[in-house]
């Protein structure tokens, strides 16, 4: 888990250099990552039935 979280903040340290207050997008990014993730892998596992 700290490597997904390490990965995403990575991924936006010239924004927020550039845009301090953008780090409040930090926690809806990384919750986007998990959600995003968990339909493409039910789009996989209900993929037989189309």
């Amino acid at each position: 888990m700290p490597s997904s979280y390490s990965s995403k903040t990575v991924k936006l340290i010239g924004l927020f250099k550039r845009n301090p207050w953008d780090i409040c997008f930090l926690l809806l990014s990384i919750l986007f990552g998990y959600v995003h993730s968990f339909i493409k892998g039910w789009a996989f596992v209900t993929l037989h039935q189309v």
